[in-house]
């Protein structure tokens, strides 16, 4: 809840209580929450001095890396990537996010080849899917895919 509304100075009082009043070692998820927290707050510095204080795992990472994204920072953003490839490098997500970062940042040429990279890694994209109920049947649909026997005509009333 202090992740999502800011409350960074509140989040780590909790932190700190918890280990300090309460005797609970941290764990990994503890320690996940506080890179997340710091991270949407823009702290992302102390956020990766953090991770490389433990022993991270793919999600602290990718926090941080989405929040490099949220926030514009290239630099934290490629250690991030670098970092989540080492541990899971079919990760198609975290080539999508490192590529986004440097689009963003109007880096083309390096957001291409983090897609090149990706496609050598086998890292493959998994297709958005959407189920709508109509006349109590059950239509699923999968991004890309054209084999609803009712797809010419729904392309066409979407494209209205």
């Amino acid at each position: 809840a202090c992740s999502h509304a800011g409350l960074v100075d509140e989040g780590y009082r909790f932190f700190k209580s918890m280990v300090e009043d309460h005797g609970i070692t941290p764990n990994i998820c503890h320690y996940n929450c506080i890179v997340d927290l710091l991270g949407r707050a823009g702290c992302l510095i102390e956020a990766e001095d953090l991770l490389q204080a433990i022993q991270p795992d793919v999600i602290g990472w990718t926090s941080l890396l989405t929040a490099c994204r949220t926030h514009g920072n290239v630099k934290v953003g490629r250690r991030c990537f670098d970092q989540v490839v080492q541990l899971d490098p079919n990760n198609a997500a975290v080539y999508v996010l490192m590529s986004n970062i440097y689009a963003n940042a109007c880096m083309w040429k390096d957001a291409y080849k983090i897609e090149k990279l990706r496609k050598c890694a086998g890292a493959s994209k998994k297709s958005g899917r959407a189920w709508i109920e109509v006349d109590n049947k059950v239509h699923e649909f999968i991004g890309g895919d054209k084999c609803h026997p009712q797809s010419d005509e729904i392309s066409a009333k979407l494209r209205r």
